[in-house]
């Protein structure tokens, strides 16, 4: 969501933790596992609630789950999309949003509201081979269900991407989408490495016992799941993540370092230790 909404910060974070409360209760009556994950982990480990500047919430669910999590969510006044709807191309495979779905328009912009990010936990292959054929269908099955040129990716792999998508047909791309997600699940099954994210460009890869093993911390006014070992998690994510971004008085350097901070879209400094994966 953009900062600078009609929503003031303050207002945006009180939603949001309204919103987030109703999930988790409806998440524990359907046994749902979560965790917080990015910058809200980071948010409940440092600030013991949001970052000063956070205006979202990032958390993750297990693809075998995805189902289940959409029924449940489909109870909620909210309106939520799915990745293929494709109504707003990122990288979380769900946003909720605070508007009230009866009020959705076909001009409706998700980014100008408060909103909840909701990942995915992949399982993924131990075999290195598999793993590297794994992520290549992962990044796939991302553009067949975005069907936008990936960014900063070049002019060539642009062009490749906006040939396909001028190209083929709907009905062709809707197949391709599917393909690729049964590939890739095909690929992870019974495998107990896991990712949240097959396209971030520093592709983290976890034992699963490691990511879901969950316990519950302070968040504002609510206690919330992050991963059991969370120094060990947001250290992995962020390096040194209990020493802020330095605030600046260039706006670009501070939106950077903010972004940086959140751990979405951004290029990590560090890489998963060789334990883990």
């Amino acid at each position: 969501m953009d900062l600078d909404n009609k929503y003031g910060l303050k207002e945006c974070q009180e939603t949001l933790l309204s919103m987030i409360k109703k999930i988790d209760k409806l998440f524990s009556d359907s046994g749902i596992f979560y965790t917080f994950v990015y910058g809200s982990a980071l948010g409940a480990v440092r600030e013991k609630g949001f970052i000063p500047w956070d205006d979202d919430i990032d958390i993750a669910v297990l693809r075998e789950d995805v189902d289940l999590v959409v029924k449940t969510l489909s109870q909620l006044e909210y309106y939520f999309e799915t990745s293929e709807e494709h109504l707003r191309p990122s990288a979380p495979i769900m946003h909720v949003s605070c508007v009230d779905k009866r009020d959705i328009t076909k001009d409706f912009d998700i980014k100008q509201y408060p909103e909840i990010d909701i990942w995915i936990i992949d399982r993924v292959p131990q075999n290195p081979v598999k793993r590297r054929i794994a992520r290549l269908v992962g990044l796939s099955h991302d553009f067949f269900t975005y069907r936008q040129a990936p960014i900063n990716h070049g002019d060539f792999v642009n062009n490749v991407a906006a040939f396909i998508i001028n190209h083929i047909s709907k009905n062709a791309l809707d197949i391709l989408q599917r393909k690729t997600l049964d590939y890739m699940l095909w690929l992870g099954k019974n495998e107990n490495c896991v990712t949240e994210a097959y396209h971030i460009k520093h592709f983290r890869v976890y034992d699963r016992a490691f990511l879901l093993d969950a316990v519950r911390i302070p968040f504002e006014d609510m206690l919330v799941p992050v991963p059991r070992k969370y120094d060990e998690y947001l250290t992995i994510v962020y390096g040194d993540y209990m020493t802020p971004p330095p605030e600046t008085s260039t706006n670009s350097t501070q939106t950077k370092s903010r972004r940086r901070d959140r751990g979405t879209a951004v290029t990590y400094s560090t890489r998963m230790p060789d334990h883990h994966s």
